[in-house]
């Protein structure tokens, strides 16, 4: 499809995400991952598409970036469905495999399955500390972070306790990130295993 290869092109000269693309250009996050798998599109809509290809700018993006920085309704908006679409996944995955696995194998299969639908991800992001003029590189490993924003934690332990909490709110404030998930993939159900850590800390000064 003509449309697929013009945003593959865009995607690649842009740097930007495939869901950032859908999201900006459609308020529709999935859109590129469905493309990719055969989605129909209506005329309308590619126009819309090029639109807006055609009009964007780099330096357009980087103000949405500092929006994004002052925790922007659009920004929070896009991240609860994110962790929406993390969340349904998670479940997926303990329904299919069940519990007992390495949190390793868990964290592998949910990052594959993000990918797929069209998010950015890392896994096991090195993370370098600083403290009173001091820089310790790769100081601690994540286990993934979605599309630079969402960050999660994955466990496979019999159940979680508040340290585990505290730990992930940690991690979120030396990133200054807003929000993480806490997906513990032991428990009989998932739902019972997930934990929403928001990030209200504001620095002083």
């Amino acid at each position: 499809m003509q449309l697929l290869v013009e945003i593959e092109n865009f995607l690649d000269a842009s740097g930007m995400s495939p869901t950032a693309f859908g999201s900006e250009a459609l308020n529709d996050p999935p859109f590129v991952s469905q493309l990719r798998q055969g989605r129909d599109v209506k005329v309308s809509t590619v126009d819309r598409v090029r639109a807006f290809i055609q009009a964007y700018r780099p330096n357009d993006r980087s103000d949405r970036s500092r929006d994004r920085g002052t925790g922007g309704e659009e920004f929070a908006n896009r991240l609860d469905f994110v962790s929406s679409v993390v969340i349904g996944e998670a479940i997926r995955i303990h329904r299919e495999l069940g519990p007992g696995l390495l949190e390793s194998v868990y964290e592998m299969v949910l990052a594959g399955a993000l990918a797929r639908q069209g998010y950015k991800i890392d896994q096991q992001k090195p993370i370098d500390v600083s403290y009173d003029g001091m820089t310790f590189i790769a100081a601690f490993k994540l286990d993934i972070i979605v599309e630079d924003s969402l960050v999660l934690e994955i466990k496979s332990i019999e159940r979680l306790n508040g340290a585990h909490a505290k730990q992930l709110l940690t991690y979120l404030r030396l990133l200054k990130q807003p929000l993480g998930l806490l997906l513990n993939f032991s428990g009989e159900t998932m739902k019972e295993g997930i934990r929403r850590v928001v990030n209200n800390h504001r620095p002083i000064g």
